[in-house]
């Protein structure tokens, strides 16, 4: 008796076993043969419900899953951080690093430094540090 074409499937007459299709070849394949395809995806392996030939199986890819990041260290407690926007004046210049003056002769100042001021005084040592005095 001539039997048809079975691809990889192995046809035994005594002990008879369904065929499967692989998902991503499309190879006619033995079902038990045939493997649920993983993937990372987050923190563990996700099915991808694809059905696969043992050459189309696919190890999954390890740059796939997140960054654990560590925990952020205890906080210090009773902190006294610099005030460094109170140090910093932010005045607009010309591409020739000239202040940019308004028609009253007032520094302009940029829109960061003007919202976290709503009245920036004029440097009193026109940019000159006063030595430390102990």
């Amino acid at each position: 008796m001539a039997w048809r074409y079975h691809g990889r499937a192995e046809v035994d007459p005594r002990r008879p076993s369904p065929f499967g299709i692989c998902d991503r070849c499309g190879a006619l394949e033995n079902l038990e043969n045939l493997r649920w395809q993983y993937q990372y995806a987050g923190v563990g392996l996700v099915n991808l419900q694809l059905l696969v030939c043992a050459p189309c199986m696919d190890v999954p890819q390890p740059q796939l899953t997140a960054t654990i990041l560590p925990p952020d260290p205890e906080p210090v407690f009773n902190a006294r951080p610099e005030y460094y926007s109170v140090d910093e004046i932010d005045y607009l210049t010309d591409q020739n690093g000239n202040i940019l003056v308004d028609q009253d002769g007032k520094k302009l100042v940029s829109n960061e430094a003007s919202e976290n001021f709503s009245d920036v005084p004029s440097d009193p040592n026109n940019g000159i540090n006063p030595p430390n005095s102990d």
